[in-house]
Order: C-alpha cells, then structure tokens, then sequence
C-alpha cells in the first residue's frame, strides 16, 4: 500500500497517542450501534451507582460466558450497585430470571454509556471507544498480548483499570470495580478523555481538506 497523503485518525485521543505515532489529522469519535426499541431504565440513570458488563454479543452465547457472567454478577450485587448486563436474547433472559434485581438485555451502548458510573467489558474496539466518548471509567479484560502496550497507556492515563487474561477472575473484577467507584480521580480523568475526544473536529470538518488535497491545493 503507498503512503497515504493525508492520514486521518480516531484512535486514540491525543493524550493516549504515543509520541512516535505517525502524524494525523484527529478526528472525533462519534458513537453509532443497530437501535431497537429503547425501555426508559437504558437511557435514564437510577438512584444508585450503576455498573455495566458486556462481554460483546458473539461471546454472549456460549455456555462458558454465562458462567462467567453469573460468577461477577454475584460478587459485584455485595458493592449495593445496579448491576446492567448488556447480553442478546437468550442469555439475558437468563440472567434476568436468575436474578431478577438486575438489568439484562441487548442495549445500545451509546445510549447506556453516559448512564454508568462504570462499564465493564471485553476490550471491544467499538466499546472502548464509545465508553471513553461518554466519559465513563471502564474495567477492561484483555485476551490479547498485542493490545497490552497500549492498554497501559490507557490504564496510566487513570480513566481504566485493565485485567489481563489469568487476572480476570470474577473476585478480581468486583475488587477492580470497588477500586474505581471509591476513587472519584477515575472517574475525573474518564471525563476529561471525554472532553478531548469532543474537542476533536468532526467528520464534516475535514471536508475541506479533503478537498483541498484533491485539488492539489496547500
């Protein structure tokens, strides 16, 4: 592939970039996800402190997962918290029937994001980066060595806590999710990422440059 001409770049905001990236013109992150027919409880927040886990709709479905699910839903209910856990149909059905006190359906993240006092999730692209557009502190559980390095800037940043596969035990996700919601600085830093990423210009700002390297022109 020949050097682009123009590099335009949504990840990741300016203050995770490492200082060796190539030079871009950043551009705003703009959440989208399928939409559905929306109860109040996914776009409002609740009296409590609310804590969100998905583990992303194609892991939802194996029987392994649900246990998973089940086994942090139950250590995370002693933190007196609103637990939401963004699963597909059939899963959430059952965890809905196993514990009725909690949420459990397919929820569109851009909606449910600026709802959470903390999300907890898989280390989705889409996720990681609609959780930070929303400026919420999130709990990542990372399968994979080739994302690390830049996870630690995400978690040196002070907005994240990241579980590293072996760490991710349900014990340790509620003690990580404890850690965040009695530390108010996480939630202060998601915020500020937040605010970055706003800053950023949108999609039909780069019209002109788009234009203008089209034409030839400086």
């Amino acid at each position: 592939m020949p050097e682009p001409d123009l590099l335009i770049d949504i990840c990741p905001p300016p203050a995770l970039r490492p200082p060796d990236a190539d030079t871009a013109h950043m551009m705003r992150w703009i959440s989208g996800n399928r939409q559905k027919k929306l109860e109040p409880w996914m776009y409002t927040r609740g009296q409590r402190t609310r804590v969100c886990v998905t583990l992303g709709s194609m892991r939802g479905a194996i029987r392994q997962t649900l246990d998973y699910l089940c086994g942090s839903i139950e250590k995370l209910l002693p933190l007196d918290v609103e637990v939401v856990v963004a699963a597909t149909g059939s899963v959430a059905a059952e965890l809905w029937s196993r514990y009725p006190q909690i949420h459990a359906d397919w929820v569109p993240m851009d909606f449910l994001a600026p709802t959470c006092d903390l999300i907890v999730h898989h280390n989705g692209g889409l996720t990681g980066l609609t959780v930070m557009s929303a400026g919420t502190p999130q709990v990542i559980l990372n399968q994979w060595d080739l994302l690390r390095n830049s996870l630690d800037r995400l978690e040196q940043h002070g907005s994240s806590v990241v579980l590293h596969r072996g760490e991710d035990t349900p014990d340790n996700v509620a003690a990580a999710c404890g850690k965040i919601l009695s530390d108010l600085s996480y939630t202060r830093k998601a915020r500020a990422l937040s605010e970055e990423i706003t800053a950023l210009d949108p999609p039909p700002a780069l019209v002109d440059a788009l234009e203008k390297l089209a034409a030839g022109r400086p």
